[in-house]
């Protein structure tokens, strides 16, 4: 489970669609995996030497949105755009020899990600359901022997509000409305 959130910003409106801005931020948990493990003469875990990291990170996906209404309040969409990862510097480094705590900024500065993300999105009026691949690019490995480690890419599931959109504002004065009524 991932905490977030983000900014969506339409940046055209046509007749029966809209292409919109969105950017996100979100703080979570991942695993890495590296395809081989470098042979190294290390007897230690340390960030040369790691079959799999696990740790917390910000991720910053940037993603255009194009948006097409089926009805008046329903809408579907598609997504594409980029995204960095940035590790939190706090994690967990595995290999056969055992597992480490490790806590330190030279050493996240590996981990750094970037990529594309690429998704589908679902909505009713302010609310949606969006399903994203995300993608990294970057090789954390700091040798060339053929061993590499990366994202190899994941699926995101998002249900989210947009609360600054028209409809979303209307939904609060609703809200607020049936609040006056019932006296809360």
């Amino acid at each position: 489970i991932y905490i977030g959130g983000s900014t969506y910003s339409q940046i055209s409106e046509f007749s029966n669609s809209a292409l919109a801005l969105n950017i996100e931020y979100i703080i979570g948990k991942q695993s890495i995996t590296s395809n081989l493990s470098p042979v190294l003469p290390a007897d230690s875990v340390c960030i040369f030497n790691f079959s799999k990291y696990s740790g917390y990170f910000l991720r910053v996906p940037i993603k255009f949105t194009y948006n097409t209404f089926l009805r008046k309040n329903l809408y579907w969409g598609v997504s594409a755009g980029g995204h960095i990862s940035v590790p939190m510097f706090y994690g967990f480094l595995e290999n056969n020899s055992g597992k480490e705590k490790f806590f330190g900024a030279y050493r996240t500065y590996y981990l750094f990600d970037y990529g594309f993300v690429a998704g589908l999105e679902l909505g009713f009026r302010a609310g949606y359901l969006s399903l994203d691949y995300y993608k990294g690019f970057a090789d954390m490995s700091e040798y060339s022997d053929g061993s590499k480690i990366s994202d190899g890419g994941y699926l995101s599931l998002t249900i989210g509000y947009k609360f600054e959109t028209d409809q979303g504002k209307a939904d609060a004065e609703k809200i607020n409305d049936l609040k006056e009524l019932t006296g809360d």
